[in-house]
């Protein structure tokens, strides 16, 4: 590659006509010192000794062992595969094993003694190395930035140029996949609900500036500072500035994924705080703006800001949006120009209050002409880069696996509808999927969703690789993928053929048949093995029917359902006690409640158990509201919980939860000795109870095992 057709990032490079003094080779054609020269000023000073700082001469050799540790990478004696460019971490354990081969006394630098060496050679004039800052997903898919080191080579005088290149190219790139994840940006909500004046609003958050302005390498990076360092940090940020932060700044308009609305004009203006006043820079996504809108929209209210923002204004324009009078977008805007003029005309006013109020003009007038139309882009262009992904993936891909998003979820609930014919698609547990044409979808059902890109070429390598995999480890998981997503004993042969060659549905067919002589039974299948005989046709669909069945009988189960697709009696009980939990009794049920349990306490301290018909019984006038809440009782429900149900194999037996808790002991003692005899009393009420016969002595003995059990571990 021809220097001389080269430009950096924001500059040309262009040949000068004269070299400067000192130099063999120019080092404004490579952005940096030529690697000659470098060794010879390492060196010998003398030569170069005017331009070279204090700080450098002092720490010369140390800085030429590390000059030539990211020569080494560079020219690939030692390198990374997924990386032309060392890292810090490279550069160190390369720097580590020389000392320890040479036996070197100079001390090793701990990685931020060590960055600040990278930065002394990168912010000499001109420099050795090139400081390469590349934006990367961070640990929450977040924008981060990774650094990197360049210097021209022997081989590759143009490395510093390329470098800033690579990795313009693969930040826009990385950029474009974050900011279009389904959880990118702040939550403004939270981030504004606990301000109290408009001064405090943290404006820059979430701006592109902000995100970006962490290419810049930070002090804390460098550990102990040194008035040296500091230069020459400010001198390497102002490089990145100048190659990466505006570059890719201009990149993201260019390709529409920033937008930038210029506060120029206000900047003009004299007023204090000008100089604060900086342009707004979104991250072009309908969702994000809209978001950041709404929560600063509901900060321009009067208790914030009264000076600026007038009560009896805001209360009509208010007044005019609810009644339909005024669209909100408009009286939003038309408040915040009034208080902007205000603002610029006050002696006092905070720089965010009007960086503030100058977004809201922006963003306010911008929603109301593009964010409808906008948001239907947004949905078409997420659209067409699902389906490219599909598309390039060129194979089997999982829509979903393990509760993890691989595709928009709005995307795959339409491809399950079949409302982008472009696609295949299948579930498992498995479902008809021509079934569910315009009904709803819940896609927590499957616990994985594969797809398949309509395309000849796409489905053979699919089942290729589905062949292969059978072949070589005998798994059959991937065939009965495949054979689900094409539909195969659902669809004709003529309909398969639209997307999937002859010749591939005939592998896919015979290969299958081998797979399913596995499902026979052993007497089948040894028959087959000694005649050579195929799988005939009516087995294989019996075989793939019963397959889906039995996987359509998970998802039925998901959703409480018996194979018949009739609700389970388990489902049945859990609505009823969850319809139960969430009865009140109304004044008069609630009478009838208190009748009851004190028609169980007599019952109890006279040695009787009361059965649900006996409750009933107990009342004609109101025996069906008895039973009404005895049913209540049986379900569980919190508003009838003083009564508890007492299950045996006789039948159940009711009482009060207060009078079981207050006589615990008695009833305990009282039960254990009517086990054994059938003679007992329990004092309530100044009485001495002695209990009566209740049916046959089996039938007593059961009722009073599960009243012990239940005092015993309940009560």
């Amino acid at each position: 590659m021809s220097p001389e057709a080269e430009s950096g990032p924001g500059e040309p490079v262009v040949r000068p006509s004269r070299i400067p003094e000192g130099f063999s080779h120019d080092p404004r054609v490579y952005l940096a010192i030529h690697p000659a020269d470098a060794e010879r000023i390492f060196s010998s000073q003398s030569s170069y000794g005017k331009n070279l700082r204090d700080d450098f001469r002092e720490n010369v050799k140390a800085l030429h062992q590390v000059y030539v540790s990211i020569q080494r990478y560079l020219q690939g004696i030692f390198r990374r595969e997924e990386s032309y460019y060392p890292e810090l971490d490279d550069i160190y354990k390369d720097l580590q094993i020389y000392k320890r081969s040479v036996s070197d006394k100079i001390p090793m630098p701990s990685p931020a003694e060590l960055l600040g060496m990278c930065l002394q050679l990168a912010s000499q004039d001109p420099p050795f190395i090139h400081v390469i800052r590349e934006l990367v997903p961070g640990p929450k898919d977040e924008i981060a930035f990774k650094t990197m080191f360049a210097a021209p080579t022997e081989k590759h005088l143009d490395k510093v140029i390329v470098a800033y290149r690579s990795a313009l190219d693969t930040s826009l790139k990385n950029l474009r996949n974050i900011i279009t994840g389904k959880k990118f940006g702040p939550d403004y909500d939270r981030l504004y609900s606990s301000l109290q004046k408009l001064s405090d609003v943290p404006y820059k958050t979430g701006r592109v500036d902000e995100y970006l302005k962490q290419v810049y390498i930070s002090e804390p990076e460098l550990g102990t500072v040194r008035q040296h360092d500091l230069v020459n940090l400010q001198q390497v940020n102002r490089e990145l500035y100048k190659r990466i932060f505006k570059p890719l700044m201009i990149a993201g308009v260019r390709e529409k994924l920033v937008l930038s609305f210029s506060n120029a004009d206000v900047r003009q203006q004299a007023f204090p705080g000008a100089d604060k006043t900086f342009d707004l820079t979104l991250f072009n996504l309908k969702t994000h703006i809209q978001n950041r809108y709404d929560a600063l929209s509901r900060l321009l209210q009067p208790k914030l800001d009264p000076d600026l923002i007038d009560r009896a204004v805001y209360e009509d324009l208010q007044h005019k949006v609810k009644m339909q009078e005024m669209e909100r977008y408009d009286a939003e805007l038309d408040l915040a120009t009034r208080a902007l003029e205000k603002a610029l005309s006050a002696p006092n006013v905070e720089g965010s209050t009007i960086n503030f109020l100058l977004e809201i003009q922006h963003l306010a007038a911008w929603l109301k002409t593009h964010g409808e139309k906008l948001g239907r882009q947004d949905a078409e262009d997420e659209l067409h880069r699902a389906l490219k992904r599909i598309r390039d993936h060129g194979n089997l891909m999982r829509g979903r696996s393990s509760g993890k998003w691989n595709i928009n979820e709005d995307i795959l609930t339409k491809i399950l509808q079949g409302r982008i014919p472009h696609v295949l698609a299948c579930t498992d547990p498995w479902e008809d999927l021509a079934g569910l044409r315009g009904q709803e979808i819940n896609l927590d059902d499957y616990d994985h969703v594969y797809l398949l890109y309509k395309d000849r070429k796409i489905t053979a390598k699919a089942i290729e690789t589905a062949i292969e995999l059978y072949e070589k480890v005998g798994d059959t998981q991937t065939l009965h993928v495949i054979e689900n997503i094409l539909g195969l004993g659902l669809k004709s042969e003529e309909q398969l053929k639209e997307y999937v060659a002859p010749a591939y549905i005939d592998r896919l067919q015979i290969c299958l048949r081998q797979a399913y002589v596995g499902y026979l039974p052993f007497w089948q299948r040894l028959w087959i093995k000694l005649t050579s005989a195929d799988l005939k046709e009516r087995q294989l669909q019996k075989i793939r029917s019963e397959k889906r069945i039995v996987s359509n009988r998970k998802l039925k189960r998901k959703h409480g359902l018996n194979a018949a697709g009739k609700p389970t009696k388990e489902t049945i009980q859990k609505a009823v006690r969850e319809k139960a939990e969430a009865a009140q009794l109304s004044a008069e049920e609630n009478r009838h409640f208190k009748d009851i349990v004190e028609f169980l306490n007599n019952a109890w301290a006279d040695g009787h158990y009361p059965s649900a018909p006996e409750i009933a019984a107990s009342t004609k006038e109101h025996s069906d509201e008895y039973r009404k809440l005895i049913g209540l009782i049986d379900a569980g429900a919190a508003s009838v919980a003083e009564v508890v149900a007492i299950a045996n194999s006789a039948e159940t037996v009711y009482g009060s939860r207060t009078f079981i808790k207050q006589h615990r002991d008695e009833i305990i003692a009282y039960m254990e000795n009517k086990l054994q005899n059938e003679q007992a009393t329990i004092q309530h009420m100044n009485r001495t109870l002695t209990a009566q016969n209740r049916g046959t002595s089996s039938q007593r003995r059961e009722v009073y095992k599960a009243i012990l059990n239940f005092v015993k571990l309940r009560a």
